[in-house]
């Protein structure tokens, strides 16, 4: 089930529907928050059938921002870390058939 923060109260989430797109062929497996952008705002990475990255707006919702951000169109499991120690959270894949990981460095 995903949940939506609908900032009626700090911390307070409801049930939501699941994203139409990207995932039309199925439902995402995962939900990883985190503050990717640090702005302060959680933000969302979706991961099934494909992957997806949201970013938390101040009201409460979510914008796509997966378009630029050098995401896979796939992943078999995913992770935040601040792999390069900057302070900021880096999304940690692991892709294909070798299972390779691959980093995706924040801002």
């Amino acid at each position: 089930m995903l949940l939506d923060n609908i900032r009626l109260a700090r911390g307070v989430f409801q049930a939501m529907k699941p994203p139409q797109a990207p995932f039309a062929s199925g439902l995402p497996e995962r939900e990883l928050l985190g503050d990717f952008n640090n702005d302060g705002i959680l933000d969302r990475l979706l991961v099934g059938p494909t992957l997806a990255l949201e970013r938390g707006n101040a009201d409460g919702t979510f914008a796509d921002a997966t378009g630029g951000s050098g995401l896979p169109q796939t992943a078999r499991a995913a992770t935040w870390a601040d792999v390069d120690r900057d302070g900021n959270l880096d999304a940690v894949l692991i892709v294909g058939q070798d299972y390779a990981v691959r980093v995706l460095l924040g801002d």
